[in-house]
């Protein structure tokens, strides 16, 4: 893979290292993604967005979920930054050789 990887797969695999980390109950959707009509062939995930800047090196993760109750919010908004970090460097080991900041809000506790 010469390339960047494409926008929606970086989510994707955001989204899939975010939901495997205990204490993680759900994706909070942004306004945004709540008024936006629900299209299956989308390829969005609702609380998860990649945000590229302006330089080719630069890429922001925002993350907006909600943390199951007994579980401490900073460690787990900790482990879903690492977790994040560790996914895209898995997969995109040869293309992800640029700045990434991964920002966690955390949008309640149930």
């Amino acid at each position: 893979m010469n390339r960047a990887p494409d926008l929606r797969l970086i989510a994707e695999t955001a989204a899939r290292a975010a939901a495997g980390v205990p204490g993680v109950a759900y994706f909070s959707p942004r306004l945004t993604d709540r008024l936006r009509p629900a299209r299956p062939s989308a390829g969005r995930t609702p609380g998860v967005r990649v945000v590229p800047r302006d330089t080719p090196h630069r890429t922001d993760i925002e993350i907006s979920l909600a943390v199951r109750g007994g579980h401490q919010a900073t460690a787990v908004a900790r482990d879903v930054r690492l977790a994040v970090f560790e996914a895209l460097h898995a997969e995109y080991p040869r293309v992800w050789a640029t700045e990434v900041t991964v920002s966690i809000t955390v949008t309640a506790i149930v």
